[in-house]
């Protein structure tokens, strides 16, 4: 990539990511990058913590389950205490996702994916993300 294709293509906002699998962050990391400026966590507790320091942060995608870290519905919870606006998309593993579904969508969560993930499914909810707020 040249420098020119920033301001051919300007990035429509920036999107944290956070999944403690690296595989996986990476792949939707890569995904989002085409048009969105991505920062990538492995730690559920950083994502809440760039949504507080950075103000321009439009969209959170986050795991549910981390090993070592709070999980993703108690991380919308704070992230909602502090930014009630924000949209945030929750990921899980497909064997969660009935139960995990409801919980997130009755803790206000924007969209729901189950992995593997449906990448363009997943780039179409963020670009609406970004387009309702």
């Amino acid at each position: 990539h040249s420098m020119h294709d920033d301001e051919i293509t300007p990035k429509c906002g920036l999107v944290v990511v956070a999944d403690d699998n690296v595989e996986i962050l990476k792949t939707v990391a890569v995904a989002l990058s085409e048009a969105f400026e991505v920062i990538a966590l492995t730690s559920s507790t950083q994502a809440v913590r760039a949504v507080r320091e950075k103000p321009e942060v439009r969209v959170v995608i986050l795991d549910v389950r981390f090993d070592d870290d709070i999980d993703g519905l108690e991380a919308l919870q704070m992230i909602h205490q502090s930014h009630p606006e924000l949209p945030v998309i929750i990921m899980t593993a497909t064997h969660d996702s009935a139960e995990m579904r409801d919980a997130a969508c009755s803790l206000g969560a924007f969209a729901f994916h189950s992995k593997p993930l449906n990448l363009s499914e997943l780039l179409d909810d963020v670009t609406r993300a970004v387009a309702a707020k």
